[in-house]
């Protein structure tokens, strides 16, 4: 039974290993950063509707 054990134990090292070197490779660790970091965001642009204020409109009568 302790022998067995030791068998589950060592193959699951082996694979342990094998997927830390497979994800330690140069194109693997660059995928698993470009899929978990988010998208760069762009700069707004000035007078996009996002950051500025609404401008006073011909039927709202300004102060």
């Amino acid at each position: 039974m302790l022998q067995a054990t030791n068998r589950v134990l060592d193959k699951a090292r082996d694979l342990t290993e094998k997927r830390i070197q497979t994800l330690t490779s140069e194109s693997e660790l660059d995928r698993l950063v470009n899929r978990m970091a988010p998208p760069p965001q762009e700069p707004p642009t000035p007078g996009s509707s996002s950051t500025s204020a609404p401008g006073p409109s011909a039927s709202t009568p300004g102060p």
